[in-house]
């Protein structure tokens, strides 16, 4: 799940956010992840899923080491090769 949300998150925020730079942009999809996904986020599923369950439990320790999640959402953004 958590390279759909990116690569999903990477493709909304170039659309929506065309003036951020490369940088501000892969902050900005770490912070929205966090912000939907994260322990505290907003995201609520009311019925058991154990395959959602386990997906978001890989994408909050993904989300766990900011440094090496900001490193993969770069190589998404690089590749896709249209942001500054």
């Amino acid at each position: 799940m958590h390279k759909i949300q990116v690569n999903k998150q990477v493709d909304t925020k170039l659309v929506k956010y065309p003036e951020l730079s490369k940088e501000q942009q892969i902050e900005r999809v770490y912070q929205h992840l966090i912000e939907k996904y994260g322990e505290k986020g907003y995201a609520k599923v009311y019925l058991e899923d154990k395959e959602f369950d386990e997906s978001i439990k890989k994408l909050r320790q993904a989300l766990s080491n900011k440094k090496e999640f900001l490193k993969r959402v770069k190589k998404v953004v690089d590749e896709k090769k249209v942001c500054p």
